[in-house]
């Protein structure tokens, strides 16, 4: 048996038999190695057709459609004479392993059913595709959708995930309607113009997809409402209308849901500074549950906890929502991360004069965990001292092994 070990240099030797003597001999058997996708497929796939004519030129084709699709990782073959003296050819396959996870965005069409479909034929997908394939996948969809697309092409387009940040390809069809008006029916709490606007700044020129709007009203109306304490709202409906020149309108039909006040927060964690971080966070208790606020307030104790040396420190708020009163508690725990202590400081631009009144204010000592923002103390204790107008200050800090900080403190002339 002959070997092609890459796809397009081989050499072709002739073997004894009749038919192969003349190179071209019926496809008696394929045989694929090493993939996931069945047999069927590859051989589809690859253009071949058990009993048809078959020679060189033919197999190195086969093999250059299936490197085209981008679903293997590479590809190779071999051939010899089959039992009735006709060609054996057999596939050297690997399947593309790096993949990034899909999503189809089709108008009127069932996500699942097609990834159960596409699952069928490419078993190895697994709503995730190769960058390499994402064209031919693209092209498989159409073939499989092309009734209902009306001969609209299927493209892939990359994505951010706004929930993780992370880039998903999005197979849709090529040309998305515009957006020409956005309302809201249900609404009492805002206006409907209101919340268009905010919606129509956010999306843009982009054209619609109902999966891409729905994102867009929990990133965006959902946030309006949550400021003004309304956790429950539902976006029931999302409906087109026809606003001329192809462009379309879009109804979103809100159920509101009701009011919350703001109740209690326990902070959770070891060795937290719970004092400081509530006064630094002064939560309110008893008003509306206004997130937006809410959030900040959980910066400010963030803030006031990185100051112990924690500058890594990340809160983790969970909303407790208690339906029956209406009422919003928040548990928020917190992951420390390494304790960072101070080193040195060194001042730079000031007289020997008043760099040794600085350092006499100064107080953060060595060893002590570190507080990123003493230095406006600092500034604030020697502005008492000494007029500070003349003077840019600008402070530097230089983290050194084991978490040690030195920090640079520089009085340039204005």
């Amino acid at each position: 048996m002959f070997r092609h070990s890459q796809l397009i240099v081989a050499s072709f030797f002739l073997l004894s038999y009749a038919p192969l003597r003349a190179q071209t001999a019926p496809l008696e058997s394929v045989k694929a190695e090493g993939s996931q996708l069945p047999q069927a497929t590859i051989l589809r796939l690859s253009g071949m057709e058990i009993g048809k004519p078959l020679d060189k030129p033919v197999i190195e084709q086969a093999c250059k459609r299936l490197a085209g699709t981008g679903l293997f990782g590479s590809v190779s073959y071999k051939y010899g004479p089959g039992p009735k003296q006709g060609y054996a050819v057999t596939l050297e396959l690997t399947d593309q392993l790096e993949t990034i996870p899909a999503v189809i965005d089709i108008p009127g069409v069932n996500e699942d059913a097609v990834w159960q479909w596409l699952s069928t034929q490419y078993p190895t997908l697994g709503r995730k595709v190769a960058e390499s394939s994402q064209d031919f996948i693209a092209s498989e969809i159409q073939r499989h959708l092309a009734s209902a697309l009306n001969g609209e092409p299927v493209v892939a387009r990359p994505e951010g995930d706004l929930t993780t940040g992370k880039i998903l390809v999005i197979f849709q069809p090529r040309t998305l309607p515009q957006i020409g008006s956005i309302s809201f029916n249900g609404v009492k709490e805002f206006r409907s113009e209101d919340l268009a606007a905010r919606m129509q700044k956010a999306i843009g020129s982009e054209g619609f997809s109902e999966r891409r709007f729905r994102m867009f009203l929990d990133g965006i109306v959902r946030q309006a409402y949550e400021e003004h304490g309304m956790y429950r709202v539902e976006f029931d409906r999302v409906s087109l209308t026809g606003t001329g020149g192809g462009a379309v309108g879009v109804i979103t039909d809100i159920k509101e849901g009701p009011r919350f006040t703001f109740g209690q927060v326990q902070l959770i964690g070891d060795n937290l500074p719970v004092a400081a971080m509530l006064e630094a966070a002064a939560f309110p208790s008893g008003g509306v549950a206004n997130w937006g606020d809410i959030t900040q307030r959980i910066y400010k104790a963030e803030g006031r906890l990185k100051r112990t040396g924690y500058l890594q420190a990340t809160s983790h708020p969970k909303r407790v929502l208690h339906d029956d009163t209406r009422v919003l508690d928040v548990n928020i725990s917190y992951t420390l991360g390494p304790l960072y202590h101070f080193g040195q400081v060194s001042f730079a631009g000031l007289s020997s004069p008043l760099e040794a009144k600085a350092r006499s204010i100064w107080r953060m000592q060595t060893g002590s965990p570190y507080d990123m923002a003493y230095i406006g103390d600092f500034v604030r204790d020697l502005s008492k001292a000494v007029d500070l107008r003349p003077y840019k200050i600008k402070s530097n800090d230089t983290v050194r092994s084991g978490y040690v900080v030195d920090q640079v403190v520089t009085f340039e002339p204005k």
